[in-house]
């Protein structure tokens, strides 16, 4: 058992003080007669200079705290025993050590013994040593220790509001921990199994509540009488300040000691209008203390049987303020039932109605407003609240359905409902819409002979700020500023939020410090320097110190802790932050609670915001629909995705109460929701949830489509599925990419085009056709081409170029449509340039999306058709880049096999052919003019004739010698003398002049003309960069065409042998002489062929004398000339020289001893071997039948890297195998695989019927080296 003598001392002390008045708030008014504002400051005086023109002088902040602490440890100095005996303390409450404990009680009795005294011991140091003390685990000597220096204290002066309230909460844990003595038993109930506290009260969840005071038993003396009376006047007082201002404890002990009475002196000092201010107060308290005050004082007014229908509504209003709905309910039934026989039920069903839309219920709520407007019983003032409500949640219709119904019924409705109308009408994205029904409320008021006051410009303000519309909010800032509109703090604060909105710091800070002179509007500054960054100007501006501890100022703190930097370094300390608050009995706001989460999601991380939200939920926080609605994003990213299902059930029944004008969920959380369904439920329960989610006001976009339409499809669900569609259809509901994809794809391979194309004009309907990949139109574009669907192909074609979709899309749809058929491609770009309102730019951007497509030839031919179909004269651009991409694609085929192109050259030079001229017309430029005359040239043996056609349309001065050099190519290439001649006569007509290179191309034409002695030989006179390769790039660079084929010309049919040579000598010297007469100087390629002839012709003399020409003329010697001179030895039969020349080649030391005896042998030795080289001494000998001196050049050159051409293989093959040379011929193939070579089909066919003659086995066969 506890020693009660010290207990009973203290008992008896807390009273008297604690219900002292104190030095502020309450008390000034029973001390002075006078109410001044316990925040500090005149509140005669106005609060500031408004931004609309009123000046007052700023508020200072009092240097007294608001529960009257005495403040003398600021004005006394320790002494050194005190600051001995703080030390231990400190050291005390850091181990906790009972030792410890022992210790400072014996040094503090030391204090006591020694006469320094009490009275020295500042409250600061009695405050911590009552704590300390009270942490003893031995109670009974704890309570004797805290009486032992209460006697001391008070026996030298009085106790402070700090002290009496750290002994107050010290008795109240004794009585919630501890069995109360005998000797108290009047401060209890009777029944102790139902008494409770306020944390007691908070948890419980029996509608019984239980009282904490017994006010049936206790007589009061005269002076108890008058502190209670005090008590009453100090509550009335204290409640009119604002609740920021209240301290929730003094509200507590006063009320506590006004209700110990039943005397009929202390119940006619509680009046309607306090018990109203008191139980309005329970819901600013916060969920926990506000519920155990609000059923506290229903457990008093019932006892006292004052529990009037005017306390019950009230208390029905307060319960649903906490989320407390289930209580509202309660004492509503307990209302109906009870024996108010004089009371219309209609009273309690407006109280529930508020109370209905207090909670968000507001279908319930307005199915009571419609059973009381039906019978007349709903009261002007319930049409403002439900006006007000529908504001509040965005639906506008209903608030405007309820003002339209009580103008018909002719009701005046106060200010407050037009200045809330005016708040809607201003946030209406509907602009035409707001306007006349602005103008509407404002012919009401006039009607009613109501003016426009502040409220009214505040709901204007408030309702731009919000809606982003910034120029009328600054020309209405700015028409008050000249009016006349006196000062209202609502402006400021409206114009403060506006400027942090949008981004104006300076004028944000100068409002927050203006409003913030207004205790009530702290947390809105607060709020709004937090979201500015402004967390430390925040916390300079607003003294939280000076203010008292309450569930507001609580929610301060939390909200500055959120932005407070040592957050983002330990996010961990949020939470716990959090639960702290909620210990004390305060509750986080619906706002704050969910940032907190947001926050430490975004600090913490995933699994640590999941934590928190668990454990917020667990001690209390209201589980409200945006807190639900971040539990499903959070788990929706967890390895627990189950428990969104839990939580949906319960936000289901939360919001099909609800009558929300819009709402957003978490998009990707929803549809993470319902795979889950399917996976851990079934589909069926998945459907009812999107048919739930379709019901509510969530933007179409978001509701989940995709995973329901995925799995039936991928089930193949086709019923569901297609009523899952034909919602989408009937209502235009848009789907999202994946979504989109997902049906795109089912569609073109599971139904026809024309079910296909009616989903994409669904999707043009619902603006969602831009979602619709390149693939799918191009899938699109090929099935209903090939069903013949041209008015779906058509459709699709004209919604995707009124899509303006960039190049890519094109570029994406040309090379699909082209892989699967040019023919497609091809009607395509025609339907599209013929769709196209701009045609040009059409054109324009398709040859621009093909220029690196393979078939950019098809764009351009059916771009340049369509144009001159449509009568649209295309412009030199269009022209250019047109007959560039054919050009380009031409070289590209050229480099390919035929059987590897899709596209002829024979149609790319149809397509030049045609638009050739009408391009020149248009003006495009010269080069582009002499690849497409080079392109036709060398198509066809007719096209040197079709190019000087076209040359004769060109304006004189507009031709180029690289024209006729054009044509000149292709008579080259078909040996044409004709055309050559040709061309030599329009040049010479048109005075042209020729260059070194133009007479090149002729000698190279009547040097290869005849057939050649040694055709292997020619195959490999030119060089590889000389031989006809297409070029593939963009820049339109000359083309360089090989010569390979030998055709006889017409010119050369009757003539034969020498004479056919000789001939041709004379045709090569007479271009000869043409350098002379054009005075332009012969080149190594002019030298080389005109050794060439010359050869051909056998005049060796003049071919050595014009080895001495070139050498004279300062060019030296080359690969070609080398080659050109071994081979006119070789035709004079001189083999020696032959070899000679091919020893010397690249050997210095050589070279000089040959140029002892003759000059033409100086340079050699700056050329070097080439694999024709080679080829032309293993052609000389195996033609003579020595294939082993064959076989020892073929080795050379392989030896030094170089590879042969085709026809040197397969050459030597045939000769190796028609000798039966079997170790030369495994050899052959040994070289060849070594250096890698390509089996061509000659050499395939040689080795194949080598084996079969020679009898080779299997394990001889030479393809094995492969």
């Amino acid at each position: 058992m506890l020693h009660w003598a010290p207990w009973r001392h203290l008992r008896r002390q807390v009273p008297q003080i604690a219900y002292r008045p104190p030095a502020s708030g309450a008390a000034a008014v029973l001390r002075t007669g006078c109410r001044r504002c316990p925040y500090g400051g005149d509140p005669a005086v106005p609060l500031g200079v408004s931004l609309f023109g009123a000046a007052s002088r700023r508020r200072q902040l009092s240097t007294s705290a608001h529960s009257g602490t005495d403040r003398q440890s600021l004005v006394y100095s320790l002494s050194v025993e005190e600051q001995r005996l703080v030390g231990e303390l400190r050291l005390l409450a850091q181990t906790g050590s009972p030792a410890q404990r022992g210790i400072v009680w014996n040094l503090y009795q030391q204090i006591i013994e020694s006469g320094v005294g009490a009275h020295t011991l500042t409250s600061d140091t009695a405050l911590l040593l009552i704590e300390q003390v009270a942490g003893d685990c031995d109670m009974d000597r704890a309570l004797t220790r805290i009486a032992s220096i209460l006697e001391s204290i008070t026996s030298k002066r009085k106790l402070t509001g700090d002290e009496v309230a750290t002994v107050q909460r010290i008795w109240e844990h004794v009585e919630e921990t501890h069995d109360t003595p005998a000797a108290w038993k009047p401060l209890v109930h009777k029944n102790n199994s139902k008494t409770r506290d306020f944390r007691d009260a908070a948890a419980t969840e029996t509608p019984n509540p239980a009282s904490l005071l017994d006010t049936t038993s206790v007589d009061l003396s005269p002076n108890d009488a008058e502190q209670v009376a005090q008590a009453v006047v100090g509550l009335r007082q204290l409640l009119e300040c604002p609740p920021i201002l209240i301290d929730p404890l003094q509200v507590w002990q006063m009320y506590r000691l006004a209700r110990v009475t039943t005397t009929q002196a202390a119940e006619e000092q509680m009046g309607d209008r306090d018990w109203r201010r008191l139980i309005d107060y329970c819901s600013s308290l916060g969920r926990l203390a506000g519920r155990r005050l609000a059923m506290q004082i229903e457990v008093d007014l019932a006892a006292s049987s004052r529990l009037s229908r005017d306390r019950r509504v009230e208390l029905i209003l307060a319960y649903a303020k906490l989320g407390l709905l289930e209580h509202s309910q309660r004492v509503y039934r307990e209302a109906q039932n009870s024996a108010y026989h004089d009371c219309d039920t209609a009273y309690f069903d407006r109280g529930m109605c508020r109370a209905f839309f207090a909670a968000s219920r507001h279908k319930e709520g307005r199915a009571i407003f419609d059973k009381l407007s039906a019978t007349g019983s709903a009261p002007p003032l319930l049409y403002y609240i439900l006006i007000r409500e529908y504001v509040q949640v965005m639906n506008f219709d209903q608030a405007f359905a309820i003002f339209d119904e009580l103008c018909d019924r002719a009701v005046p409705l106060d200010s407050r409902a037009l200045n809330t109308l005016t708040l809607a009408c201003a946030l209406d994205r509907d602009t035409r819409r707001a306007s006349e029904r602005l103008a509407t409320v404002t012919a009401c008021m006039r009607s009613w002979r109501l003016h426009p006051q502040t409220g009214f410009f505040v709901g204007l303000l408030k309702g731009y700020h919000r809606s982003g519309q910034f120029e009328m909010f600054d020309a209405l800032v700015a028409r008050l500023r000249t009016g006349d509109t006196h000062s209202h703090l609502e402006l400021d604060k409206i114009v403060m939020l506006n400027a942090a909105s949008r981004g104006d710091a300076k004028l944000a800070l100068a409002m927050a410090d203006l409003v913030a002179q207004d205790p009530a509007s702290i947390p809105a500054v607060v709020q709004t320097l937090c979201k500015m960054g402004r967390a430390d100007y925040a916390m300079a501006l607003v003294s939280l110190d000076k203010l008292p501890d309450n569930n507001i100022t609580a929610n301060i703190r939390l909200e500055l802790a959120i932005s407070d930097a040592k957050v983002a370094i330990n996010p961990s300390e949020l939470p716990k932050a959090t639960l702290a608050m909620i210990d004390r009995g305060f509750t986080p706001s619906f706002r704050l609670a969910r940032n907190v989460v947001s926050a430490i999601w975004t600090l913490g991380g995933h699994g640590m915001a999941i934590r928190a939200y668990k454990q917020l939920l667990a001690a209390g926080v209201p589980k409200s629909t945006n807190m639900m609605l971040l539990g499903l994003k959070l788990h929706a990213h967890s390895s627990e995705p189950e428990a969104m299902i839990g939580i949906f059930d319960e936000l289901r029944k939360q919001l099909a109460a609800t009558d929300f004008h819009t709402l957003r969920v978490p998009t990707r959380a929803i549809s993470a929701l319902v795979m889950t369904l399917i996976e851990k439920r079934d589909v069926d329960a998945a459907q009812q949830a999107f048919d739930f989610l379709l019901t509510l006001p969530i933007p179409k976009t978001d509701l989940p489509f995709t995973p329901l339409l995925r799995y039936y499809i991928n089930h193949r669900m086709p019923d569901r599925l297609s009523t899952l569609l034909s919602r989408l259809v009937q209502h235009d509901i848009p789907l999202d990419a994946a979504g989109i994809d997902c049906c795109c794809n089912y569609f073109a391979a599971s139904v026809e085009a024309t079910d296909f194309a009616n989903f994409l004009r669904y999707l043009d309907r619902s603006q969602t056709l831009d979602r619709v990949s390149d693939s799918l139109f191009t899938l699109f574009f090929t099935t209903s081409a090939a069903e013949y669907r041209v008015v779906d192909f058509e459709w699709a074609l004209d919604a995707l170029i009124k899509l303006n979709r960039p190049k890519a899309t094109w570029r994406a749809i040309v090379d699909q449509l082209g892989k699967n058929d040019p023919r497609i491609l091809s009607t395509m770009v025609h339907a599209a340039v013929r769709l196209s309102t701009d045609k040009l730019e059409m054109a324009r951007m398709l040859l621009l999306s093909s220029i690196k497509s393979e078939w950019r030839a098809v764009v351009a031919d059916a771009v340049l058709t369509a144009l001159h179909e449509h009568k649209a004269a295309a412009s030199s651009r269009i022209y250019q880049l047109a007959l560039s991409a054919v050009v380009a694609t031409w070289n590209r085929v050229q480099r390919l096999a035929a059987s590897d192109s899709k596209i002829t050259k024979e149609f790319l030079a149809s397509v030049l052919d045609r638009n050739l001229e009408s391009a020149i017309a248009a003006g495009i430029g010269p080069q582009v003019i002499c690849h497409a005359l080079l392109v036709i040239s060398l198509t066809a043996p007719t096209g040197v004739s079709r190019c000087l056609e076209i040359m004769q349309t060109m304006d004189p001065r507009e031709r180029r010698v690289q024209h006729y050099g054009a044509a000149a190519r292709g008579c080259k290439r078909f040996k044409s003398i004709a055309g050559i001649n040709a061309v030599r006569e329009e040049m010479l007509r048109n005075s042209v002049a020729p260059t070194a290179k133009l007479l090149n191309n002729f000698m190279a034409c009547y040097a290869t003309a005849a057939p050649q002695s040694m055709s292997y030989m020619e195959e490999v006179v030119t060089r590889p960069e000389q031989q006809d390769a297409a070029s593939d790039s963009e820049s339109l660079e000359p083309l360089a065409l090989s010569n390979n084929e030998a055709d006889d010309d017409a010119l050369f049919a009757n003539l034969s042998g020498i004479r056919l040579h000789q001939v041709a000598l004379e045709r090569v010297m007479s271009v000869w002489n043409e350098f002379a007469r054009q005075g332009l100087t012969p080149t190594h390629e002019t030298y080389t062929l005109m050794l060439q002839a010359l050869s051909n012709a056998r005049k060796f003399t003049q071919g050595e004398r014009l080895i001495s020409e070139l050498l004279a003329s300062g060019l030296g010697h080359n690969q070609d000339t080398v080659y050109q001179w071994i081979r006119l030895r070789m035709l004079r039969g001189d083999i020696k020289g032959a070899l000679c020349l091919f020893r010397a080649i690249g050997n210095t030391e050589r070279c000089e001893q040959l140029a002892r005896n003759s000059s033409l042998y100086r340079g050699l030795q700056k050329v070097s071997l080439e694999p024709k080289h080679f080829a032309i001494f293993i052609h000389r000998y195996l033609s003579s039948e020595e294939p082993d001196k064959a076989m020892r050049f073929f080795c050379a050159m392989h030896e030094l890297g170089f590879r042969g051409q085709p026809w040197i293989y397969s050459l030597m093959l045939n000769t190796l195998a028609n000798a039966d040379r079997r170790d030369l011929f495994v050899e052959t193939m040994k070289r060849m695989a070594a250096s890698k070579i390509p089996l061509s089909n000659e050499v395939m066919r040689v080795v194949r019927e080598y084996s079969q003659t020679s009898g080779l086995t299997r394990g001889s066969d030479p393809r094995k080296h492969w």
